[in-house]
């Protein structure tokens, strides 16, 4: 196991080359898939034509983030409960890959990013078995910490549901580690996670209210509820919203000020929210949040911001190569 202060040299050395920041900006500039390969593996060739490029970079660039954040858990010998917590993410994002292969029976192979923690995936039984079969995905997941996974499928849950649970599977193991963080550590923490978790239970109202025209008493259990949360009940007036002209700020009067203001932020003037914007203001705002911790703490925290700063790093890579391929500006 290593000391947290050798942790804390490696990942802020590793970062001095992220893509974010200044090099970002340096790399938006590329015109070529080719130089962006260059700069981004060392010249190394993917191979292929150039169209595949495109694909490959972003594929071997998920790699390598993927392996980066890994190897945190690995650094404190998978015993950092708290580190161990906030990876499951990502690995949450490839059991839902998984279940939805099933569901729609996609028998070539999908693109799951390895994540190495204890009673998780079998890459090598994964990569083996047909998980179209059900017999087969029960085999996959009975081992591991998502084997309440297996009942949603075989009772033919919708997949949102499917993938909501998941959310809520994460948030609650999340919520439970922050008991091992320090007293400073979880006070300057936590208000983040509930700020994530508010955001969380907001943006699944309005999808399940737009996109599958449920109202709330279909889904009243599926949110979370966490003591500090914005309450069900604040929550349940998302469901009243009939997307007019000025209705908002009606509506939404109790919520607190910043989730009014990037909720009005992503709504026309007719009244319509465009829930795909209103995720990357969520996203950014909570990165935002989390990055200062890099900078200004020597202590989990720094490395908890490390997390969400490789997940950017990769974001600002696909922009960059979706800029290329299409030919428009960042």
């Amino acid at each position: 196991m290593q000391d947290i202060d050798f942790v804390l040299a490696k990942i802020h050395g590793i970062h001095s080359k992220s893509v974010v920041g200044d090099n970002y900006e340096r790399l938006r500039k590329i015109d070529s898939i080719d130089s962006l390969n260059k700069e981004l593996f060392g010249g190394d060739k993917i191979g292929g034509a150039s169209k595949r490029l495109y694909t490959d970079i972003e594929k071997k660039f998920k790699i390598k983030v993927y392996k980066e954040i890994t190897e945190l858990s690995k650094y404190f010998d998978y015993k950092n409960v708290f580190i161990n917590n906030t990876i499951l993410k990502y690995e949450i994002e490839n059991v839902k890959n998984l279940v939805n292969a099933h569901i729609l029976k996609i028998k070539t192979d999908i693109e799951l990013f390895e994540v190495k923690l204890e009673n998780t995936l079998n890459y090598d039984m994964v990569n083996k078995l047909d998980y179209t079969d059900f017999a087969n995905l029960k085999k996959i997941l009975e081992p591991t910490i998502f084997n309440f996974v297996i009942n949603l499928v075989e009772n033919k849950n919708d997949k949102y549901f499917i993938e909501n649970e998941l959310d809520k599977f994460y948030y609650r193991k999340l919520v439970e580690s922050t008991s091992r963080l320090s007293k400073t550590e979880r006070d300057k923490l936590k208000p983040i996670i509930l700020e994530e978790m508010n955001w969380q239970n907001i943006v699944w109202a309005l999808r399940t209210k737009l996109y599958y025209n449920k109202i709330f008493s279909d889904v009243e259990q599926s949110f979370l509820t966490e003591s500090g949360l914005i309450p069900k009940a604040k929550i349940s007036k998302i469901f009243d919203l009939e997307f007019i002209r000025d209705e908002q700020d009606k509506i939404l009067s109790g919520f607190p000020t910043i989730y009014r203001e990037l909720i009005k932020s992503a709504t026309s003037e007719e009244g319509d929210i465009d829930i795909p914007k209103l995720e990357i203001d969520v996203d950014y705002r909570l990165y935002s949040l989390y990055i200062k911790n890099f900078y200004l703490e020597f202590n989990i925290l720094a490395i908890i911001a490390f997390i969400h700063i490789k997940m950017k790093e990769y974001n600002n890579v696909v922009k960059i190569v979706e800029s290329i391929r299409y030919k428009t500006s960042l």
